[in-house]
């Protein structure tokens, strides 16, 4: 009798260990239920985005910088008075010079047919402003009784500016720089919008005049 007691003693302490030892195996092992409930849990209420949230959002406003950059680029639009100003003071300059009596003044004759092929007005006279061999200013003159008449103005060669009057009294004006047309002005002050054909077209035709008219007094 006393054995049996001693062995039943020994087993249910032997049964008490093993229910210790699962014991803590159980608490830390969760079902695959409650990790997914965990994830799917929503945010706290004001927690911040993660990274790969405001990636994937297609909704996600378009950051400030890029908007203000788009805003600010309006392409073939006029020239702004900042971009002609400091051209019209150059101009300004070469009227003193001309007023002043030290520029020397050239005239000859054209051809009628010289600019046929460039210009559809019949060019019959060329006058030249030069002041120590400068270049300043280049006056082409229409056969009369047409008046019409352009001024060439060059800048250490360059040309800046071109004035047309006609036969009516009207004028327009071209500006260039580094070769290209910046603005074109009507009569009145109204500046043509580079998408224009006119523009395009002045551009090439006064750029060619330029370029023959220096071209003929190089070659005497």
């Amino acid at each position: 009798m006393r054995v049996t007691a001693v062995l039943l003693v020994f087993a249910a302490l032997a049964c008490a260990c093993s229910s210790d030892k699962s014991a803590p195996h159980s608490a830390q092992t969760a079902s695959p239920t409650q990790a997914q409930q965990s994830a799917a849990a929503p945010a706290e209420p004001g927690a911040a985005a993660t990274p790969a949230q405001d990636r994937t959002s297609p909704n996600a406003p378009m950051p400030a910088a890029t908007l203000n950059s788009t805003a600010a680029t309006t392409p073939n639009t006029p020239p702004s008075s900042a971009v002609v100003e400091p051209l019209a003071l150059e101009v300004a300059q070469i009227d003193e010079r001309l007023k002043s009596g030290r520029a020397t003044r050239t005239d000859r004759l054209l051809d009628p047919t010289a600019f046929a092929q460039i210009s559809e007005t019949p060019w019959a006279n060329l006058s030249t402003d030069s002041e120590q061999g400068e270049l300043l200013r280049a006056t082409l003159s229409a056969a009369l009784p047409d008046t019409s008449s352009q001024d060439f103005y060059f800048r250490h060669g360059s040309l800046i500016l071109v004035t047309r009057r006609s036969a009516a009294g009207d004028g327009e004006r071209y500006w260039f720089d580094a070769g290209n047309m910046l603005a074109m002005t009507r009569a009145g002050g109204t500046q043509v919008n580079p998408t224009h054909p006119d523009f395009a077209s002045n551009n090439t035709r006064l750029l060619a005049e330029a370029r023959l008219l220096r071209e003929l007094l190089e070659g005497g």
